[in-house]
């Protein structure tokens, strides 16, 4: 089962699309499409960096 979420501006045009992947987003100039994978964090490090806050 792939899940994705799309996130878009209020006129409608799609900015990002999470995917199990990662983020994807396409460039508007040359019109590759680019993946930023994400990590999960362990319960260990989200504490970590809530108290860093």
């Amino acid at each position: 089962m792939e899940i994705c979420v799309d996130e878009r501006c209020e006129c409608g045009k799609l900015l990002l699309k999470k995917t199990p992947k990662g983020i994807e987003f396409k460039c508007h100039r040359c019109k590759r499409i680019h993946v930023i994978p994400l990590c999960e964090l362990t319960p260990e490090a989200r504490d970590r960096e809530s108290n860093a806050q």
